[in-house]
């Protein structure tokens, strides 16, 4: 027949277009170096090919490539020239990171007159989540917290709140939201602590504004108040900046860096 390739007693049919027709579980090289080259479409000069080395791995310049697929269970791993690991892909969405760029991939001084390096400028990190925080000296009973974040390398973006409902209370002054998903820095010297905006909604009347700030070394938001000037008398509380009442509420926003 036209076109048979015969291996081992085996026969595979090929169409005059040079598709295969039939299944093969392996093939195996049989040259002096041990290598074996899939060749493209000769019409397209763009196209070379892929070898599989000896050691099983696979090379390729200038050939064209449109899905690649780890075997089930695996992770995906493509190596620099150095045979490095540099981007990993994780399986199934693990909790470990789906994509992982092992050798960073930013520089942020790229074409602009500064002092910054590779190593320094390097993106490892990046995630987002829930995270449950914990307003001192408020019972939240029937109603609800939340809190969210990001992070990108070790700038912390959050969002957290709570909605008053029916049972819930204050005991006293609310100095403290722990429970942050990150430690922060602690600068040296005069360096101040990160400002956290605060809003606090009246549903029945107004919102009021408010500030705090992230407490150097901890996973604290502190002092959560409702004026310019930080004092006792103006932190939120049963009765300040209004008198709480069922589905009034209150959320942080800011950034932060992390330790």
């Amino acid at each position: 027949m036209a076109g048979e390739i015969q291996l081992n007693s085996t026969t595979m049919a090929t169409e005059s277009s040079g598709s295969i027709t039939a299944e093969l579980d392996t093939i195996r090289p049989n040259t002096s170096n041990g290598s074996l080259t899939l060749q493209g479409d000769s019409s397209d000069a763009g196209v070379t090919g892929l070898t599989i080395d000896s050691s099983g791995t696979v090379n390729t310049t200038t050939a064209k490539v449109t899905n690649i697929q780890a075997t089930s269970g695996q992770s995906l791993t493509i190596k620099d020239e150095d045979g490095n690991a540099a981007i990993t892909i994780g399986t199934d969405n693990t909790a470990a990171g789906y994509l992982s760029l092992n050798f960073g991939s930013y520089h942020g001084d790229s074409g602009q007159a500064g002092s910054g390096t590779l190593t320094g400028n390097t993106l490892d990190d990046f995630e987002f989540g829930t995270f449950t925080p914990t307003f001192a000296n408020f019972d939240t009973g029937n109603g609800s917290i939340f809190g969210i974040y990001r992070k990108i390398g070790d700038m912390v973006t959050i969002y957290c709140g709570f909605t008053l409902g029916s049972t819930s209370s204050f005991s006293d002054t609310m100095h403290t939201i722990g429970g942050l998903p990150f430690t922060a820095i602690s600068p040296t010297g005069s360096a101040t602590e990160n400002n956290i905006n605060c809003l606090m909604k009246d549903v029945s009347t107004s919102n009021y504004h408010g500030f705090a700030r992230v407490q150097r070394g901890a996973a604290t938001i502190a002092y959560p108040h409702t004026d310019s000037i930080e004092s006792g008398s103006n932190l939120i509380s049963s009765s300040t900046p209004f008198t709480w009442t069922t589905n009034d509420n209150m959320t942080v926003f800011g950034q932060y860096l992390a330790s």
